[in-house]
């Protein structure tokens, strides 16, 4: 093993990690210049630096003094965008990323050689194609959901938070960026699923509704980040979808609309959308989102209320 170290690895592994010199200079505490140079060969970072680099990019600081290129998993995929590819996290998301998937790796082993029962995985023995069918195969398999009160949103997460990690899904709660992802969904290979959800600025109604959309990556064993209010692919349809027809089923919904008249501006809109939310576990925003899909308003007025909100959304 050398003394000293190996700066193109450096480079390697952050750019593996899909960090910029910027991000790691911050979690580093040092200059973006001073970064650069360590990866250039031009100034040997200290052992205490590399010890922080090791924690930094997830890796045994040895490795940045040898030749030998580390196994880097890839980072999860990047549901926000079009056609998802791996994401670009903060230093602090990619990290809980990774404590989780260790989280799941260690309950598996747990269970394995204590012999826990886990109830039946109804979720992921789901059939259905589209979204309504798989939430009324779900919903028709689970007598937990016949207990969610309305009124208690947090009460609701609390219960359907204890329904999925009682199948086997273990689910996190953390504090992160705006930026980064509103829910992640990761299953490890020879681990437990995991899904994150982040609390930052979110109502309970909100984290209700992104425990389930994860859920629906869970049916579709589509590993990744998401934001509910970020929809550009398939797969976030139907996660959406699927949270929605869980949390208020269309007939249902449909129930309560008939006490309100159509919106023809987009304050109606704005509330008809809160009255509507009060009386369900949806949040403002996905019951927004449901008045178009059950076609109650025209999607323009949707867009045009959205963009009119602080946290925006993209409903493609």
């Amino acid at each position: 093993m050398s003394e000293t170290v190996n700066h193109k690895l450096l480079r390697r592994v952050r750019e593996a990690r899909r960090f910029d010199v910027q991000q790691v200079a911050r979690a580093l505490g040092t200059k973006p210049e001073r970064v650069a140079a360590f990866e250039e060969g031009h100034v040997e970072p200290t052992f205490s630096q590399v010890e922080k680099l090791g924690d930094i990019y997830g890796l045994s600081s040895f490795y940045f003094y040898g030749d030998a290129v580390p196994n880097l998993e890839a980072p999860p995929l990047d549901f926000r965008t079009e056609n998802p590819e791996p994401a670009k996290l903060s230093v602090s998301a990619a990290s809980l990323i990774r404590r989780a998937a260790e989280v799941g790796a260690l309950l598996k082993t747990v269970i394995d050689r204590t012999g826990v029962q886990l109830r039946k995985d109804v979720i992921a023995r789901i059939s259905s194609g589209t979204a309504q069918d798989a939430a009324k195969e779900f919903t028709g398999s689970s007598s937990v959901l016949t207990r969610l009160d309305r009124s208690d949103a947090a009460g609701a997460f609390a219960l359907a938070r204890l329904y999925a990690e009682a199948s086997g899904i273990s689910v996190m709660t953390a504090t992160l960026s705006e930026n980064d992802f509103r829910g992640c969904y990761i299953h490890a290979e020879r681990a437990l699923p995991v899904i994150i959800i982040n609390n930052k600025f979110w109502s309970k109604k909100s984290q209700l509704f992104t425990l389930f959309h994860e859920l629906g990556h869970h049916a579709l064993s589509a590993e990744g980040v998401s934001n509910p209010n970020i929809v550009r692919n398939d797969v976030e349809r139907f996660c959406n979808q699927f949270a929605a027809e869980v949390l208020a089923p269309t007939e249902e919904f449909k129930g309560l609309l008939t006490s309100v008249s159509r919106p023809e501006t987009v304050n109606d809109f704005a509330a008809v959308a809160r009255f509507i939310s009060d009386q369900t576990l949806l949040s403002v925003a996905a019951t927004a989102i449901r008045l178009v899909e059950v076609g109650f308003a025209p999607r323009p007025m949707l867009n045009e209320w959205f963009h009119a909100r602080p946290q925006r959304a993209v409903i493609d």
